[in-house]
């Protein structure tokens, strides 16, 4: 899908979901048509009833677009203040999979996690040990 959108503006795709934001309503049906366009010549279709067209917000691959923000979707955020303490690294693993898909939304990210991610490593035990260094 990324291909076979390359080069349209305001179009962002993620495997087969295709996002369309447009500053202005004539932008919109002009990239929505081109968007469509494509797809025909790919011998492609887009099923209605999972097509969002020209909505103030929309929820795409975990973020709400709304008003030309990007921020994440609030039922995610619950879910990784709720997601119970890593006990083994591959539960580590999985969480830091969890928040570091909302990195740009976390200040200083890469040094908060950074504890975290060192106990990932082979060196260090399967079992978590949590104290003040964690």
């Amino acid at each position: 899908m990324i291909i076979l959108l390359k080069g349209l503006r305001h179009v962002d795709c993620y495997l087969d979901d295709i996002l369309v934001h447009t500053p202005s309503w004539e932008q919109h049906l002009n990239v929505l048509s081109a968007v469509f366009k494509r797809l025909r010549e790919a011998n492609l279709t887009a099923k209605p009833s999972k097509c969002c067209i020209a909505k103030q917000r929309v929820e795409f691959v975990g973020h709400v677009v709304e008003k030309g923000k990007l921020e994440p979707q609030l039922d995610k955020v619950e879910k990784i203040k709720a997601a119970p303490k890593p006990q083994t690294k591959k539960q580590l693993r999985s969480f830091l999979g969890l928040t570091g898909y909302y990195r740009g939304f976390i200040p200083n990210y890469a040094a908060i996690a950074s504890p975290l991610t060192d106990k990932t490593k082979n060196r260090e035990p399967n079992k978590l040990v949590w104290g003040d260094s964690l």
